[in-house]
Formats: C-alpha cells, structure tokens, sequence
C-alpha cells in the first residue's frame, strides 16, 4: 500500500466559533448542541461528555496540550482533527468505528465529536462471557483488517475494542498510525496490546485457536521472542505468560539503527 493524498477523506466543514473554540461540523445542526452542552476543558488530560442530539447521542472528547511541543501540535495537526481524519480513512475501508462528526481547536486544546456507540469492551464482554470462540475468531478477522489496511494503533488493549451488535469497533484513534508499508513490528505491536489483558482467561486449546484463526501460527512465538529481544524496547506490554514487562522507548535510536526493516516509520498520515 503506498502512500496517497489524504484529501479522499475530507468532507466539506462549516466552521463556527463558540466560547473560544472553533468548531468545524459536517452538519449544521450541531451547532445548537454545542452552545448549550458543557465542553469538557481537558484539564485532567483527555475528558469526555455524551450529549444528545436528534434521535442518538453525540461524544465529544477533549485533549489538553501542555508546553511549547503541545502548542505547536495543536497548531501543526491537532489531535482532534487527526481522530476525525483517521475515523473517517478507517470507515472508508470498512472498519468499524465511531462516525466521526467534526472536530474543534482552541488555544492549547483540541476536540472530536462522534456518534456514540452504546457497546461494551471486549474485555468486559470476553470477561462475562462462556463465547471466547467466536470472540477469538471475531477478533482474529479484525486484526488480520487492519493488517490488511497497514493500521497501526499502538494502545490497542481490550477497552478500546468495543462490542455492539455483534460486530468489533476500533475507538481511541489520536495515536493510530496507517503506515506506507506494515513490518513485522507492527503487526506485533497490535497483537501484543491486545492480547495483554484477555490472553490469561485462554486456555492453550483456545490459545493455538485464535494464532491459527488469525491465519499465522508463527506470529505466536515472534511476538513471544520480541519480549526477550532488543526490539521489545518498542514495546509496552505484558509477557503472553502473565509476567508483566514495561519496557520504555529509551534506546529507540539505536534499535531503528540494528532493525531498520522493523522500524520503518514511513506512514500515511
């Protein structure tokens, strides 16, 4: 998949000015909405309001940016607007997330204002549930899309899956990454997160299930052997064992150096 404009996912926006925020919406009759709700500040870092509005409910996400680097994000490419970008790429390729509506900018802040989705977690669900079969296969077929589609989300645990109807939808986008090409790392990296939380409530029947549902047995002792390996340094995660490995990107430069072929930054946006 090589890299391309992403002006195919920009929709026409009516840009409207309210108590210090600048609110760019697809439809006009959000407006009223956002007069009247309270918008969260972002004071706590990310902070979050349902509202109504027609015959659903909207959520409206705030981001907080602290410091010259957070000034100049929110200038460059707010997070706002980039959840709003990356919602609307991922629908256009058939993966199911919360429809993005609009987005807002303020001094050292950003918004997006989405449809809500009335699901629960896939932890929650996999939690309460005796399906762990068909959640695993349901999973597998997710990650193998957004492999397929080079996405990247790198904080893919269970709670930002969420189950409705059914059906799998990816949230919390401000950090997803579509990447020009998909290496090795990448596609560890969703595995991994996801199956931080879920992967001690599998048996190993249901363990060797969900790798060859998932289409590649092998990834299964690769994902294991980058938590013993220099290239675990990129990861934040949990040993598919249970042990519990944090590890920080403080040798970043000299692992793109010994792995370019893992570490390949190249991204769509």
């Amino acid at each position: 998949m090589g890299a391309k404009s992403c002006g195919d996912y920009r929709k026409p926006m009516k840009s409207y000015k309210i108590q210090g925020i600048e609110w760019f919406v697809e439809d006009e009759g959000l407006i009223p909405v956002l007069r009247n709700v309270v918008i969260p500040d972002g004071s706590h870092g990310r902070s979050y309001v349902i509202a109504d509005y027609n015959d659903s409910q909207i959520f409206i996400k705030s981001f907080k940016e602290k410091g010259l680097p957070g000034f100049i994000r929110n200038r460059i490419s707010s997070r706002g607007k980039r959840e709003y970008r990356l919602g609307n790429f991922l629908l256009s390729r058939s993966i199911k997330t919360a429809k993005p509506l609009g987005y807002g900018v303020s001094r050292m802040g950003s918004y997006i204002i989405q449809k809500w989705i009335e699901g629960r977690s896939l932890l929650t669900v996999f939690k309460e549930s005796e399906r762990h079969s068909e959640l695993l296969e349901m999973l597998a077929v997710f990650l193998n899309i957004l492999k397929m589609h080079h996405v990247r989300h790198n904080d893919l645990h269970s709670d930002n899956i969420l189950v409705c109807d059914e059906q799998l939808y990816l949230i919390d986008l401000h950090k997803t990454r579509i990447k020009a090409s998909f290496t090795l790392l990448d596609e560890a990296s969703n595995l991994s997160h996801v199956l931080v939380n879920i992967y001690s409530y599998l048996d190993s029947d249901e363990k060797s299930a969900f790798f060859a549902s998932y289409g590649n047995t092998g990834i299964q002792g690769l994902v294991c052997l980058l938590y013993t390996s220099d290239a675990a340094d990129d990861l934040l995660c949990v040993d598919l064992g249970g042990r519990r490995i944090i590890k920080k990107k403080n040798r970043q430069k000299s692992l793109e150096r010994k792995h370019p072929w893992v570490f390949s930054r190249q991204y769509i946006f």
